[in-house]
């Protein structure tokens, strides 16, 4: 199946998330003053303004699921049990990618670079929660369009550089959604560029799904 881009995702700024990252905790009551609050406030807004979301997404069947790996049908093996514990049900996976762009990052490291270092860590947070943001958006999205053909994506997604699925990993789902046509990179410590970006697998289920009794997951045949 084909890569889909989505060139434009409409988020709204994650306002508790981007609290909670800079460390502010409302239940523990915090008060924070008002020419402070007005600061933070006017220092998320710029850098939302930044913001640039795009994504894509691609399914992948058929998978076969063991113990620690889930192989796809092109020979590509993602060795994870946590992987595989989540997909366990799936007869195939969801793999995404979103970006928030490279304007924010650039921003906030000119803003370092000049002695604002609020600033910067303000910048920082809203580029990491909007690209998680981002993600939750077009899981959301998918999940919405599962439900037309009986099917059903996995609540929780699964990261490289999570648990036990390790950043190599980066090197497949970049060949796999073609992401330098998407204008991302690796760098040598597979580290994605621009740097506010998140890969993500899931599972399609089918809704409700199959017993798994007697499910036969041998990898024979892919």
């Amino acid at each position: 199946m084909a890569v889909e881009v989505l060139n434009a995702i409409p988020l709204r700024p994650p306002l508790p998330e981007i609290m909670r990252r800079l460390g502010y905790n409302r239940h523990r009551n915090e008060v924070m003053a008002e020419r402070q609050r007005r600061l933070i406030d006017a220092a998320i807004a710029a850098g939302f303004a930044l913001r640039r979301p795009r994504g894509c997404r691609i399914r992948l069947e058929p998978i076969a699921v063991e113990k620690n790996l889930v192989r796809l049908a092109d020979g590509t093996v993602f060795a994870s049990g946590g992987l595989a514990a989540l997909v366990q049900d799936s007869h195939a996976l969801w793999l995404a990618a979103v970006t928030v762009g490279a304007e924010i990052s650039r921003a906030g490291a000119a803003l370092a670079a000049a002695g604002d270092g609020t600033a910067a860590a303000i910048y920082d947070a809203v580029g990491s929660e909007t690209a998680d943001a981002a993600m939750d958006w077009l899981q959301r999205y998918q999940a919405a369009q599962l439900t037309r053909s009986g099917e059903k994506l996995t609540r929780r997604r699964f990261s490289p550089g999570y648990s036990d699925l390790g950043l190599e990993a980066q090197r497949d789902i970049f060949r796999l959604l073609h992401l330098e046509d998407f204008g991302m990179s690796l760098t040598d410590r597979l580290f994605m560029m621009p740097e506010k970006s998140v890969t993500a697998f899931a599972g399609i289920e089918f809704n409700p799904p199959i017993p798994t009794e007697g499910k036969n997951n041998d990898t024979t045949g892919i």
